[in-house]
């Protein structure tokens, strides 16, 4: 029990009236988190279609868009890339101290390796793997403004609610999660793809697996 012995009836009135405030105060209830946009595969399709890969600014636009599509890496990760981290023998890239400093392995298929070997053929000679044409490392920024220009470009945006938003590189990263998840991988394996710290994180992305709940519901006539 607490001693309240040592206070002065000034100070005692002085505490029961912050009490009395405290308990009034009302607890406002945490905003529910919002699920994850993500792209149809058929917006995803205008997008890639936008890019001409007949430059070379557009082969390195297609080699990074394809690198969030197939494995999900942020984008600060994205720029952060060296040579040394891209493996095209064993179809794998090494992501250094993520978010929540997890160092990772993530593997790719066939059509990332074939833009990534693109790129690398014509890439200025650089420590950074994706980089400017002098050979300095990509700004976060530029990343992104290359996604809203596709996106621009090819009429493709995310709807949330009323408002259309620009494809973001995160939204590539949500869709490669989600698309993961639809072809069976598992919570915890998406969690170490992704680098969550929490799986309660990585459990925002289940919902994405409405498309086949509702091909299974409606099969059931």
């Amino acid at each position: 029990m607490l001693d309240l012995s040592g206070y002065t009836p000034e100070e005692l009135k002085e505490l029961q009236k912050q009490l009395a405030e405290l308990t009034k105060a009302e607890v406002k209830p945490r905003k529910p988190k919002k699920l994850p946009k993500i792209i149809k595969p058929s917006d995803v399709e205008k997008l890639l279609a936008v890019i001409n890969t007949d430059t070379d600014r557009g082969i390195r636009q297609m080699a990074i868009v394809q690198t969030f599509l197939k494995t999900a890496i942020r984008v600060q990760e994205l720029c952060d890339l060296t040579l040394a981290d891209v493996d095209l023998v064993k179809g794998s890239i090494y992501v250094q101290l993520g978010k929540g400093s997890k160092d990772r392995h993530v593997s790719f298929g066939p059509e990332l390796l074939k833009w990534l070997k693109a790129w690398i053929e014509i890439r200025p000679e650089s420590k950074w793997f994706f980089c400017s044409r002098k050979g300095t490392q990509m700004f976060q920024r530029n990343v992104r403004e290359t996604c809203y220009m596709l996106s621009k470009e090819a009429g493709v945006f995310i709807q949330d609610g009323k408002e259309k938003h620009l494809v973001s590189c995160h939204k590539l990263r949500h869709t490669c999660a989600t698309n993961w998840l639809q072809d069976g991988l598992t919570l915890i394996e998406i969690q170490q793809l992704l680098g969550h710290e929490s799986l309660a994180t990585t459990e925002r992305y289940l919902h994405c697996d409405n498309i086949a709940l509702d091909k299974k519901i409606k099969a059931l006539g």
